[in-house]
């Protein structure tokens, strides 16, 4: 075990974390020191001319590289859009839905993941919402929902409600048995977890959380981009392996790999940025921050429980990530009252939400204790 007197990641690398407790995670990721270079890199290189868009490219292709290395994958099946809720759409409106089919999802997930769905039910598609228990829903309850005429399963690695985490393998060989699309949102998961993104068809993730990255990213990973189950829809110059083809008035081909699905150009601001987080993140292991996450989230749930305060979060470390949920009646309120403390947390929806990440350390997770008490013993 190690100390966890101790952050994993140093503060002062980050803006803004010398003074104040941070838990603020699983909205937004508090900005790097680097990123503030990492902006200036691409003004710099904006004004060399072709040179300049050379370097645009090998930040874009650094970045798939970074995020192939993070979830075990070649950078080929990684495409780079605006933001998750593009990737979730196209990835949605590419499946050749059959009239009658169905597809599944659970009621613990965050809007950008049912959105789309409740748009299919203009096509005749039936959703299905699995109903949480104890705000858990575990592969085994996806199953109860799932038949011959499952196309697609749509679920977050980690719940942003209440930080549960479901299993993938599990999920995956669900999914293989009735022959069904596996999509996964790792928005709460990747940079925080291992995400094994070759058991699903598709993942899809933010930027902005856990990746400590910027807003105006979105990333896909695609299992089979030439053969998968959803296929692009619109196609844009970047999409194309020959856009100055000759016969281009007439045909098109699109890329064998994972860019078909990339219509023009990014924003490259913002990849200069996540270029520079990925480097940050992927100095440690996966498994290095879960073990540090999951330690601290440990110390929180047990402080919070003793407090005699409502878990939402399941204890064992298997079922969770870096998000620790707790009911409260008014958390809006409490999150000032913590924020009025310098302890950023998220307060909404019948919780507050602690997000803990690898610059936290037991001093945090202790003050934000001593607050809890004290702000519950008013209540």
């Amino acid at each position: 075990m190690r100390n966890l007197a101790m952050p994993l990641a140093n503060k002062l690398d980050f803006v803004g974390l010398d003074d104040v407790h941070y838990f603020y995670t699983g909205a937004e990721g508090p900005p790097l020191e680097a990123l503030k270079n990492a902006a200036l890199r691409y003004i710099d290189n904006r004004a060399l001319g072709e040179a300049g868009r050379s370097e645009h490219e090998s930040v874009l292709s650094s970045c798939r590289t970074l995020l192939g290395n993070m979830m075990g994958v070649s950078s080929q099946n990684i495409a780079i859009l605006s933001n998750a809720s593009e990737a979730l759409h196209r990835v949605t409106e590419g499946i050749p839905w059959n009239r009658g089919a169905n597809v599944v999802t659970c009621d613990i997930e965050f809007p950008s993941v049912t959105l789309p769905l409740v748009q299919l039910r203009e096509q005749g598609i039936e959703v299905r919402v699995v109903s949480s228990h104890d705000w858990l829903v575990t592969a085994a309850d996806i199953a109860r929902s799932v038949d011959d005429k499952t196309q697609a399963i749509f679920v977050s690695h980690v719940s942003y409600m209440s930080g549960s985490r479901f299993d993938l393998e599990a999920l995956a060989s669900l999914a293989r048995e009735v022959g069904a699309v596996l999509v996964i949102d790792a928005t709460q998961a990747l940079g925080v977890i291992p995400v094994e993104a070759r058991l699903a068809d598709f993942v899809i993730s933010s930027t902005h959380k856990w990746l400590l990255g910027p807003h105006g990213c979105g990333v896909l990973y695609v299992r089979d981009p030439e053969s998968s189950p959803s296929q692009p829809r619109h196609v844009g110059w970047r999409s194309v392996q020959h856009m100055f083809a000759d016969d281009r008035f007439d045909r098109y081909d699109l890329w064998s790999d994972a860019r078909r699905w990339e219509l023009g150009y990014p924003s490259f601001p913002s990849l200069y940025l996540l270029e520079a987080s990925l480097k940050y993140i992927n100095r440690y292991q996966p498994r290095e921050i879960e073990s540090h996450v999951h330690e601290l989230g440990g110390l929180l749930l047990d402080g919070a429980a003793g407090l005699g305060m409502t878990l939402m979060t399941p204890r064992d470390p298997a079922q969770r990530a870096g998000n620790i949920a707790i009911q409260a009646s008014s958390p809006e309120k409490l999150a000032k009252d913590l924020a009025a403390r310098k302890i950023l947390a998220w307060g909404g929806d019948g919780r507050i939400r602690f997000s803990i990440h690898l610059f936290n350390d037991r001093d945090d997770v202790e003050t934000a204790l001593s607050a809890l008490q004290e702000l519950v013993r008013k209540e």
